[in-house]
This record gives C-alpha cells, structure tokens and sequence, in this order.
C-alpha cells in the first residue's frame, strides 16, 4: 500500500549546523558545554537540527513504538521536550512557536508544568482547533517532520489526505529521531528485563490453542500474515509477561502470525550474553506452538521477508507509518480492533477466575489502608499524599501473586482531589485532611489478575452540600448503568450518557476545574456479551 502524501528523508550526511550553545560548526552536533537542561534551551536544540534538516516543524507524541498509553523512560520524548508529564498531548514544535495539544484530564496539570514558551491547546475546547486543522491552517506548503515509528499510521494518513495534502503541507519521516539526539547521553537505556512464562492454568489457554482461534479470524478475512505491535497483545497471545515498563506486565516485542507458524520478536535475543538462560526457557515454551524467537531490533527490516507477498492484517489503533513503509505495496486489512485484542477483551473462566481472586486480594490491602488511616487520622496524627500511597503500596505487596501497582496510586486530599491523575510526590504533596474529601485511586498487578479502584472518603466533618450532591449523582450515574439492559452492539459511548445523566440535570459536567471540588471518577463497565468465540476457548480445554 502506497502511503501518499508522506515522504521519507533520505539517508546521509546532514548538512553543517552551528551548536546552539556556542555557534561552533562542526561534529558532533553540540559541543561538550551544550546540555540543554530546560525546556528553552531544549527547544533551541531541536530548532537547530530542523533548520539542519530544512523542516518547518516537527511532531512529538506521547506514544512509543507499540502505540503504548504509558511508556518506559527512555520513551517519554514529549516530557523531556515540554515539561509536561501527563500520560496523554501531542507537541509540535516549529521555529518560532512550541504547542502542546492534550485533553480536559490535564489541564490542570500542563498549565502548571508548561514554561511561557509553550502554548497549551485544550484540547476539544470551543474554539481550539485540533492539530490537524492548526497545521493545515498555518503551515500551507511547509514541511512537517516526524518519527514514523512512533506515529500512528491510520490517523496520520487520514490527516494528509484531508487536511494536509489540499494545503500543500509535506509530511516527512525523518530515520532519526531528533528529540533522542537532543536528549542525547542523558537519555534512560532502554529496559531490557527478563520475560516470564505465564502458566497455562492461569491463562485458561496455550499458546497453540491461542493461535489456532486467531488464525480462524484471519481465515475470515482471507489474509496470510497479521503484524501486531502492541505489546499486550503479543504478552497475552505468547502467554507471557514482562516488566519492561512501569505497572505494566509486558516487554518491548512484535509479532507476525502465519497461517503455519509465528515469530515474536523480543530484545532479549539482542543481548543473548546477558539472556541465554532466559531465551532457552522461553524456546522451550514457544516451540510446541512453531514460534520461532527472533532480535527485537530485526523487526522493521525482517517484516518484508517473513510475510512475503501475502495480504497482511493490521489495527488501524495501534499501527505505525514504519511498518506501513516496511510493508511497502502489500496489500493490508486494515481492522478497527485487531483478533487478539477481541479476543484478549472476553475472559476465559480461569481468567474470570484469576481476577475474582485478584480483587479479593487487592481488597484486602486497600482495606487494611484505609482502616489504617482512619486510626491515624483519629489520632491526629500527621500523613501525607505520598506516604499514605506508599503505605498501601507496601500493603499490597504483602498479598500472594503481586507483582506491584499496575498505576501509581492517586492520593489526593481536598482540591487536589480535583485533579484527574494527579500525582503526589514526596516533595510536592499535602497532608491528608480528615476534614476534605479524600480520593484514592489505586489498583495491583498480581500474576492472576489486574485491579483499579477508586474510593472517595470523608473521614471527619460533614462535608458540603456541593459535594454531597456530586457524590450522589455520581452515584446514581453507577446505578443507572449497572441496571441498563441494551442491545447487541451498543457501544460504550452511548451507555455513557446514563452515567453522566444525572450530573448533567444540575448542569455538572466531569472535568475537573481548579475551583470546584468535583472529584468523584466514573468507571463504565464493560458487560460481557455472550457470543460463540467467548466459549471457544473454554471448549477447547474441555476437549483435552
């Protein structure tokens, strides 16, 4: 498939460019003295090596290679750029003006974090345009960088097409990503941690069992080869686990499934001095179901020969523009939610089980917390965001099957409990006032399951009347939802409004504001559909 409208920066060597610490011209690029340690003066880095390159302005998003929510140091470009540590914004930086685009969850949070040489987009916000429409706007006939690993393909070509291309914008992919060259030795090695087998019993499926229901759905779809690169898929189809990024049980990997075998690609197999042990126990799992483990780093360049000329399936989510340009002309399906993500999203009974048994473990940790904190709090005894979190961590830990956090716990009392995702650190945190609404959100990585909560508490006073009634709409939104009956094929989207409801009658909305304590979260549910293929894999293990 031939991506129009996007071109590729040819290799070789750039121009000369001056150091923008000294003006000195030469190689390397910046001298010894050039550590940019602010967002300014990292600014000026990155516009110097756009000048280099003759860009006009270049693209930053949050997201990894793998399309990642939440991502591992070395990945976190946008934040080393901006200053900005939310999980979710897209940056564009040009010569004279830095953006920084993101949703209603940050607000808050990017106007605090973002220097005077940012100006924050909010996203959504009347009169705010979306930052396909801002570049088709002001940047007519200029030339727009990116690292096409790390951007969306789906979306970026939707872009060119409809708002870039009638302006004359190019989109260039630049091989190198320039945000790494200005971060340079400072930026975090790339974890490359050891991967564990996750045991059948609690998977409820082998690996061979797995591959047999996706090469069905791709049988359906007449193609010969599906190329996955989000890294909880290849974690749950390959039945193992990692730790390669933060609260999350997965490692840096790809995968392609062929009609008679499949290859994962795992950084292990980079560092084989380090990991033999590991890979040989990882092969012994593998082998049974014909997959075959190759270097993480082949990837890009191996994908052509191992699909050959086959039709390849693709997630329109989650693919990036460098595997649109690996696979060249091929023809590619591209679906909305890939057959492993489907499949991963309807529980098997060993999977219902093992989060049952998660929650009541997790439970039992968040329990014994809050009982803890009551007790000081009596006793008026001082604790404060970070420790209260650090506390439940520690109980949590102390549970059978944990692994740790699967998010860092938001403990936040009074306004700070307006703030969605906000995050105490052991600097920047306050006292937990018995007095004032207290949220914690918070949730456990175990090896049989995965949990989220969030508890919204009042432990001494009588709180106000604003914050009753929010409490209570928020609390008939859940009812409201747990009671709904609907039709197949309803999405969440419209499910939503009967949780949002009963806000909206007294003219509430849930976006946190600075000035108002709304802090009460919602969580819709997902309810289970009873389909043929969410008893497959059940059936499966029955015939044994």
């Amino acid at each position: 498939m031939q991506m129009r409208g996007v071109k590729r920066m040819k290799l070789g060597t750039p121009q000369p460019m001056d150091c923008p610490c000294c003006f000195r011209p030469g190689d390397p690029l910046f001298c010894a003295q050039c550590s940019p340690e602010d967002s300014p003066a990292r600014l000026a880095a990155l516009r110097a090596l756009l000048k280099q390159r003759n860009l006009d302005g270049y693209l930053i998003p949050s997201e990894d290679a793998h399309s990642s929510e939440y991502v591992a140091e070395v990945d976190q470009r946008r934040a080393f750029i901006s200053g900005f540590t939310g999980s979710a914004g897209t940056a564009l930086v040009t010569q004279d003006k830095a953006l920084l685009w993101t949703d209603s969850r940050y607000f808050v949070q990017a106007a605090a974090q973002l220097g005077p040489e940012w100006t924050l987009m909010k996203q959504h916000e009347p009169g705010v345009p979306a930052i396909e429409d801002w570049v088709a706007t002001h940047m007519k006939g200029k030339v727009v960088g990116c690292d096409p690993s790390l951007m969306a393909a789906a979306r970026t070509l939707d872009w060119i097409q409809k708002k870039w291309s009638p302006q004359s914008v190019s989109l260039v992919t630049v091989p190198e990503n320039l945000v790494d060259m200005v971060w340079g030795e400072a930026q975090p090695a790339r974890p490359c941690n050891r991967i564990d087998v996750h045991p059948t019993q609690l998977a409820g499926c082998t690996v061979s069992e797995k591959l047999k229901m996706v090469r069905e759905e791709m049988a359906e779809q007449e193609v010969g080869a599906l190329v996955m690169n989000a890294l909880d898929q290849v974690a749950w189809l390959a039945n193992l686990r990692g730790s390669d990024i933060a609260c999350n049980p997965v490692f840096f990997s790809y995968a392609v499934v062929l009609p008679g075998s499949a290859v994962v690609y795992t950084q292990l197999l980079d560092d084989m001095d380090t990991h033999a042990s590991c890979v040989h126990e990882l092969e012994t799992h593998l082998e049974p179901a014909c997959v075959l483990l190759k270097p993480y780093s082949s990837f890009i360049s191996d994908l052509p020969h191992v699909v050959g000329e086959s039709k390849v399936m693709l997630e329109k989510s989650t693919c990036t523009l460098a595997m649109h340009e690996a696979l060249g002309t091929r023809e590619l399906v591209q679906v909305d939610v890939s057959p492993v993500e489907s499949m991963k999203a309807r529980k098997n009974e060993a999977e219902i089980a093992g989060i049952r048994a998660a929650s009541l473990k997790d439970s039992v940790a968040i329990v014994k917390y809050f009982c803890w904190l009551q007790e000081q709090l009596a006793r008026e005894r001082s604790v404060n965001e970070f420790d209260g979190a650090a506390y439940l961590s520690e109980l949590r830990r102390q549970q059978p099957g944990c692994v740790g956090d699967s998010f860092p716990t938001i403990s936040s009392s009074g306004a700070n409990a307006a703030i969605v995702h906000y995050h105490a650190s052991e600097k920047e945190c306050a006292p937990i006032d018995p007095a004032k609404v207290y949220l914690c959100d918070t949730g456990g990585q175990y090896t049989d399951g995965t949990t989220d909560i969030t508890r919204t508490l009042h432990f001494a006073g009588t709180p106000t009347e604003e914050e009753r009634k929010c409490y209570t709409c928020v609390l008939q939104g859940h009812i409201g939802l747990a009671q709904a009956v609907f039709p197949a094929g309803t999405t969440g989207l419209q499910l939503e409004m009967l949780a949002r409801g009963p806000l909206w009658k007294l003219s509430l909305i849930h976006i946190s504001e600075p000035t108002r304590l709304l802090s009460i979260s919602y969580a819709v549910f997902c309810l289970k559909k009873k389909k043929k293929r969410a008893k497959r894999c059940n059936q499966l293990q029955q015939k044994k």
